[in-house]
Order: structure tokens, then C-alpha cells, then sequence
């Protein structure tokens, strides 16, 4: 639960980033190699899971008693995980 949209998210990105090297011009990469880099995003590295879990466990264990919907922090905005 604290985890699942952040690695849905990291999945999305990598799936994005796998089409868009299989549709690239290989003479542009060529010329330009950083076309198909395969940098992480910021909001990828600058995180820290452990002490996410932590600060968050309380209300995500709260969540599940309770039966509401907990609302992962740790990813970006536009995400939306469906299940």
C-alpha cells in the first residue's frame, strides 16, 4: 500500500521510455546519443523509501482499519494508479 502507486509509476515510466527507444532513428542517435539516455527522473532519486514507510505507517495502518482510501505522496501529481 505505501509502496504500489510509486512502483506503478516507475513501471509507466520505464514501459514510455521502452517504446520510445524502439521507435527512435538510429542515425539521430548517431549523431545525438543522448536521444536514448536512460536517466532517472528527480522525483525517482530524490527519495527515500525507508523513511517514507516510516513517517507514513501510522496513517496508511490507520487507513486500513478504518477502511478509507490512503493517498500515496510519493510520486508524482499527474500519476493515477487504477487497479
Amino acid at each position: 500500500m505505501l509502496r504500489i502507486d510509486r512502483v506503478a509509476a516507475i513501471e509507466a515510466t520505464g514501459m514510455k521510455r521502452t517504446q520510445k527507444h524502439r521507435q527512435v532513428d538510429s542515425e539521430a542517435v548517431k549523431k545525438n546519443p543522448a536521444l536514448v539516455r536512460n536517466e532517472p527522473a528527480p522525483w525517482q532519486i530524490d527519495h527515500d523509501p525507508e523513511a517514507y514507510a516510516e513517517e507514513m505507517f501510522d496513517e496508511c495502518l490507520a487507513c486500513l482499519k478504518e477502511g478509507r482510501k490512503f493517498v500515496n505522496t510519493n510520486k508524482p501529481d499527474e500519476f493515477v494508479f487504477e487497479e
